[in-house]
């Protein structure tokens, strides 16, 4: 999974929304599966980053896997109990025949 934190280091939401995903990748032990990066929204690669992840305000918080976006959180810190699915789903789980034997 990959967190991308999208705003500019002198904004105290942007600063607050990749703290609170850091400390909670941490504490829930997915730190090894887990990157988290900061777009910083004042460079070129930033601007670049987000035009090409359509992210036009900050904070923008974006969770993905290699396939797919998982969930977006624009101008807002996202809460844990609205992640906290994302970090713990099993992505690779079969579904269970729950027919009798």
């Amino acid at each position: 999974m990959r967190v991308s934190v999208f705003g500019r280091k002198d904004c105290d939401a942007c600063k607050s929304a990749l703290a609170k995903m850091e400390y909670f990748s941490r504490k829930w032990n997915k730190t090894a599966g887990t990157a988290i990066e900061f777009v910083d929204m004042e460079t070129a690669d930033g601007l670049a980053e987000g035009a090409w992840r359509d992210v036009y305000d900050i904070p923008t918080v974006i969770l993905d896997d290699e396939s797919r976006e998982l969930a977006r959180w624009v101008k807002q810190v996202p809460l844990s109990r609205d992640f906290k699915k994302h970090f713990f789903e099993d992505r690779d789980a079969q579904p269970r025949d729950k027919g009798l034997c």
